[in-house]
């Protein structure tokens, strides 16, 4: 596996993540509900933050196989 290979799943993870991660937020805003809010927040956070796990992957394994 190359490190373009894991830029390419890196953005076809934003490109499913990201999109459903803004939409659970913006239904988290509408939830009357504070505890099932705050999960749907976090659900929405969580999925931010494994796109942005893999973009960082991606580029390190590209910075790794640079110096080698």
């Amino acid at each position: 596996m190359s490190g373009s290979n894991l830029h390419q799943i890196s953005r076809w993870n934003q490109m499913g993540r990201l999109p459903a991660g803004r939409a659970l937020f913006h239904v988290a805003q509408d939830t009357a509900d504070g505890a099932v809010r705050d999960s749907r927040q976090a659900a929405a956070m969580a999925l931010r933050e494994s796109s942005k796990s893999w973009t960082r992957t991606a580029k390190a394994w590209e910075a790794d196989r640079g110096h080698r």
